[in-house]
């Protein structure tokens, strides 16, 4: 009797983990092909890691593929993503995540002949639809997600050509950023609308970056013209 609850103990713990980490592989397909339909480029994840008891998710290697007509293969890449939901709202309509924090990104600033890439990937976004049959993990039922802080820290600009006085691969800081109550005004909003405030944001910071450099480098050309004068 013993041996055969034994047995029978360490069936059901060997299917607990078999669960789990089909759970963790079905979490990362749904994800991959999620951000595909809603950025209308490849999205690729190296890892995922998903514990419903805890709220806790973690996502690994993110990468957001350029949009046609650019050259570099990746317009964002997540180092590591983590986010902390709300375990009672797994099971509701609306999604309720504590906390998202996005370490390291790398945003590959490109222009091509119609404007920048994430400028392009914003419109993507924008103007993308999501299939019913992607929707909350294959059930059907369209999820909406709660935001309510949102960090993005020690970020990375990687210029794909000569750009505002600097070489092609160099690297400029991109700044942190706090986002708060994403979706909290009208009880939650699409992670397709949520992905889009985000993407927004990023390039409003960008923009201002650009401008920033563009500054720089008048200065530096009127200080060598005027050094060159005198």
């Amino acid at each position: 009797m013993i041996k055969l609850l034994k047995l029978s103990l360490i069936t059901i713990i060997a299917l607990f983990i078999i669960a789990f980490i089909y759970l963790n592989t079905i979490f990362k397909n749904v994800a991959e092909d999620y951000g595909k339909q809603i950025t209308k480029t490849e999205v690729g994840i190296t890892y995922a890691s998903l514990s419903p008891f805890s709220g806790n998710i973690s996502v690994g290697g993110l990468d957001v593929g350029n949009p046609q007509g650019f050259k570099q293969k990746n317009a964002i890449e997540f180092s590591s993503i983590s986010a902390d939901v709300d375990t009672s709202s797994i099971f509701s309509d609306t999604i309720i995540i504590d906390e998202l924090r996005i370490k390291k990104p790398v945003i590959n600033y490109e222009i091509g002949v119609n404007g920048d890439n994430i400028r392009t990937l914003l419109n993507n976004i924008k103007s993308g639809k999501i299939s019913s049959g992607s929707s909350s993990a294959g059930s059907g039922k369209k999820k909406d997600v709660v935001i309510k802080n949102l960090y993005l820290e020690q970020g990375k600009v990687k210029l794909s050509a000569d750009l505002f006085g600097m070489k092609a691969g160099e690297e400029i800081d991109f700044p942190d950023m706090h986002l708060t109550d994403i979706g909290t005004k009208n009880g939650g909003t699409s992670p397709a609308k949520a992905s889009e405030l985000i993407i927004a944001e990023l390039n409003k910071e960008l923009l201002k970056l650009k401008a920033g450099k563009f500054t720089d480098q008048i200065k530096g050309n009127l200080n060598k013209a005027l050094g060159d004068l005198f």
